[in-house]
């Protein structure tokens, strides 16, 4: 009897044994488990962090995005510095600065969720508003209706119209108190735009512009013409990604008068659509 007692202690003290190494095992694999995650995930995320938070996708987009470009005149002469600040409330910011580095003034461009610019402001050094621009758009995000407005009251409204594809061809501006309503025609081949007229209810062509483009299909030349003749014209150049890096103005003699130069950068791409949506780059 007493070695039967004697084996079932043994046994029961055996299965405490078992059971104690065996919760203690849980726990040390537990730890080691935690630890193995903890090295992966450092080791990881260094190859897939990105400063900004945002996808490696995203911030490959968000190359093109201009932020900060100069404006020169013949020789070289720095005239103006211009700075491109993106804020993805839904604010771009372009301040000016003279060649001695002090600000003249900034523009401010508004947008909305579609990249579309529906505010533009023009303020001096001071971030005094001198005048402002809305735009309101129609259902396929082209703008419908332009107002222009100085010291608080309308100046001129633009109205636009399309064709079935979506393609500008008219535009007619008017001016408040004045009967003067000036109508742009813009003529195209397909989608390619190469002319646009400009007329009066008295004068046809009073002004317009022709386009001009290189072998890869992009902006070579603009001219502007005024009363049939050449007022002045541009040139456009670009680097070896087709990004634009030069824009020049020219007089009817064929001389420079002043030339762009364009820096590139990364923002948020929402933001960096709708710097294109402002026409600086036009």
């Amino acid at each position: 009897m007493k070695n039967i007692k004697r084996l079932i202690a043994i046994i029961l003290t055996a299965a405490m044994l078992l059971c104690l190494v065996s919760c203690g095992g849980n726990e040390k694999g537990s730890t080691d488990t935690t630890s193995t995650s903890s090295n992966v995930s450092s080791e990881e995320v260094p190859s897939e962090y990105t400063p900004s938070g945002s996808s490696s996708k995203e911030e490959a987009k968000a190359q093109n995005a201009v932020v900060r470009y100069f404006k020169y005149a013949p020789g070289g002469k720095l005239k103006t510095t211009y700075d491109v600040d993106y804020s993805v409330e839904g604010t771009i910011t372009v301040n000016a600065f003279d060649k001695n580095n002090y600000k003249t003034g900034s523009t401010v461009y508004d947008y909305d969720e579609n990249g579309l610019v529906v505010y533009r402001s023009e303020r001096d050094k001071d971030g005094n508003e001198l005048c402002y621009t809305t735009y309101e758009f129609n259902n396929i995000g082209k703008i419908d209706t332009e107002y222009y407005y100085e010291e608080e009251a309308l100046r001129r409204t633009s109205k636009y119209e399309y064709d079935n594809n979506g393609n500008l061809v008219r535009k007619k501006v008017e001016t408040i108190g004045d009967n003067t309503v000036y109508t742009w025609d813009y003529i195209r081949d397909g989608s390619y735009l190469h002319t646009i007229y400009i007329s009066t209810d008295f004068m046809q062509n009073v002004e317009g512009y022709t386009f001009t483009k290189n072998a890869d299909g992009k902006l070579y030349q603009k001219t502007h013409a005024k009363n049939g003749y050449t007022a002045d014209y541009s040139l456009y150049d670009y680097d070896k990604s087709g990004k634009m890096n030069y824009r020049g103005h020219f007089d009817p003699s064929n001389t420079l008068v002043e030339y762009y130069e364009f820096k590139y950068g990364s923002a948020d791409d929402l933001a960096a659509e709708a710097f294109f949506n402002t026409g600086i780059m036009d």
